[in-house]
């Protein structure tokens, strides 16, 4: 009975270590999946707010391209800002920014002028002047140098003014007919 007691105390010991060794594996297994699944759904979740966040950047954008290329092809805007028609050109468009709320800020920059005026969303019927930077402005115009002068294509693009960084598009205004394009920013 010596030998079979000892032969069956080792299995017991050798069991009880396969046991514990298996029970330490689980924990460890256990422990690095609670650790790894919290891990992926944080950056899944980074993953996705991020898409969301360029998606709806990315919806601003082409929101702001489609309405600076309607006003850039409307012939009576044309004519207007070519004739300092400062009253319709408040009605039509100063009015995007400061009542409809089609965009916050709505500034003409004229042919060959540096010179800009417009509407922001807290101004009144009086154009204002230098309501973006002079830098801000020049950023929009250079980005439309390159393109073709025939055609009406805007460029968005992002620039900082005092503390805030906003949105902007620019677009030559232009008619069928008509010479040098206004540029819109």
């Amino acid at each position: 009975m010596g030998a079979r007691y000892q032969s069956n105390l080792q299995f017991s010991k050798k069991l009880a270590v396969i046991l514990v060794s298996g029970v330490v594996l689980l924990v460890l297994v256990v422990g690095a999946t609670s650790l790894w699944i919290p891990n992926q759904h944080n950056s899944l979740a980074r993953d996705s707010a991020e898409r969301m966040v360029q998606g709806g950047f990315a919806s601003l954008e082409e929101k702001l391209r489609i309405v600076t290329v309607d006003y850039a092809l409307w012939t009576d805007a044309y004519e207007a800002i070519h004739t300092d028609d400062i009253d319709w050109i408040f009605s039509n468009i100063g009015t995007g920014a400061t009542e409809t709320g089609t965009a916050d800020l709505m500034i003409i920059v004229k042919p060959g002028e540096t010179r800009s005026y417009g509407w922001s969303d807290d101004s009144g019927e009086t154009p204002t002047a230098a309501l973006l930077t002079p830098e801000a402005i020049e950023a929009g115009l250079h980005l439309l140098d390159p393109l073709p002068f025939d055609q009406v294509l805007p460029v968005h693009y992002y620039a900082r003014v005092g503390d805030q960084i906003w949105l902007l598009a620019a677009c030559r205004a232009r008619i069928s007919s008509a010479g040098s394009p206004c540029r819109w920013a």
